[in-house]
């Protein structure tokens, strides 16, 4: 359905999943991964009919940490911050016990290749803003494979190259995997 050059869509008819939860004070939070860069949200009390509709609201990463007032419809984004830390935790997490588990040796290197890695990526995601927030994200984890490849070549001579590519195809696919769970 399109109205006004806006494009309906639900959670039950799209890729959109996430959560909602409302509170006495008619506070509803919604927490949805794959948003567009730009929606609105449409409430519909089931009990009175009434539809209330909110102001333009613009995606500020893949996953939307929105709070939305019923009774003024204002709406109030949270969440980045926390969600940078939480998926450069996860990736470091991820990055050790991968190479924990393929005896990779240079912990020092792996976790400062991927502080700079993964703080140059979320940067990127969060300021670029002409292109769709996915192929931003699958573009920027194969420069960061790259780049993680190239330096873990060059600081990691104790390692055969190959398994220096199995690594970082691993740890990186996992982390990717899990920045769309969490």
């Amino acid at each position: 359905m399109n109205f006004n050059n806006w494009k309906s869509a639900s959670t039950r008819d799209s890729l959109l999943w996430g959560n909602v939860k409302g509170n006495a004070e008619h506070e509803h939070f919604f927490n949805y991964l794959g948003t567009p860069d730009k929606y609105k949200l449409v409430i519909i009390n089931n009990d009175t009919g009434e539809t209330k509709v909110s102001n333009v609201i613009n995606r500020k990463d893949f996953t939307s940490y929105v709070t939305i007032d019923y009774n003024t419809m204002e709406v109030s984004q949270h969440g980045s911050i926390i969600n940078i830390l939480m998926d450069l935790f996860t990736t470091i997490l991820v990055e050790i016990i991968v190479a924990f588990i393929m005896k990779m040796k240079n912990t020092k290197i792996i976790l400062a290749t991927n502080l700079v890695s993964n703080i140059i990526l979320q940067l990127i995601l969060i300021l670029v803003l002409v292109v769709p927030y996915l192929l931003k994200f699958i573009f920027m984890e194969i420069l960061v494979v790259l780049f993680e490849l190239l330096i873990y070549k060059k600081y990691m001579k104790n390692q055969p190259h190959n398994k220096i590519l199995l690594y970082t195809l691993i740890a990186n696919i996992l982390t990717a995997l899990l920045t769309f769970i969490f």
